[in-house]
């Protein structure tokens, strides 16, 4: 996924920058490399293919869940409450045999959005973000002090 972002991100900046400034030949190697980097994600995923399939399954059930109950279900109760989703989604005879193989107990959703959304709703995935940028913003104004400083 952070391959995924990572190309969506470059395909945004070349077309604002280059596409729009009118400078074709560079846009053309740009997006050639955009196209060698998506390839290379692609490969990824049939190289731990069993692993992205394990994780898509994760965040399935886990979108689910936000979607049960959008409130949220507490910190430090996602692994609980998954473990209880994924074996009612098994038990409806839903899964395919793909999912059956990848399933185990679960600790966490390999995403930090989606664990927010979860344990705190969808308030906390909107309140956490702030938070942090609220906490890096006040670091960087506060000049060092104490023994690091030196």
């Amino acid at each position: 996924t952070a391959y995924l972002g990572v190309i969506i991100i470059s395909v945004i900046y070349l077309f604002s920058n280059y596409y729009i400034s009118g400078n074709r030949k560079l846009l053309l190697s740009c997006i050639g490399i955009t196209c060698t980097f998506l390839l290379f994600a692609i490969g990824m995923y049939y190289f731990k293919q069993s692993s992205s399939d394990g994780r898509l399954l994760i965040w399935k059930i886990s979108c689910q869940m936000v979607k049960d109950n959008p409130w949220g279900y507490g910190y430090g109760m996602f692994e609980k409450y998954y473990n209880l989703y994924q074996a009612v989604y098994f038990s409806k005879g839903n899964a395919t045999s793909q999912e059956k193989y990848v399933a185990d107990h679960v600790f966490m959703p390999y995403n930090d959005y989606l664990e927010q959304a979860i344990e705190g709703g969808t308030i906390g995935l909107f309140l956490k973000p702030s938070g942090s940028s609220m906490r890096m913003w006040n670091g960087s104004q506060e000049p060092p002090s104490g023994p690091s400083a030196l």
